[in-house]
């Protein structure tokens, strides 16, 4: 009869669930990566229009990444 190594099954299980918690915080990191830095370089590239200036651009530009990132996260 096989000796069972309870030391290294727990091992395991500690670095399945690390693996998995790491996973939770990089699919997070990703989402906040979005949501801070690549979305609203698209919503300044893409609201580029002249006839917004000043406060209107600046609600518009704001009310864009509010929804994005309640939509997103």
């Amino acid at each position: 009869m096989e000796k069972i190594d309870f030391g290294s099954s727990i091992f395991a299980l500690v670095m399945f669930r690390s693996i998995g918690l790491f996973q939770t915080i990089q699919s997070f990191t990703g989402k906040l990566f979005w949501a801070l830095f690549v979305f609203p370089m698209l919503c300044i590239i893409k609201a580029k229009d002249p006839s917004q200036t000043g406060i209107a651009y600046e609600l518009d530009f704001a009310r864009k990444v509010h929804e994005f990132v309640w939509d997103y996260l």
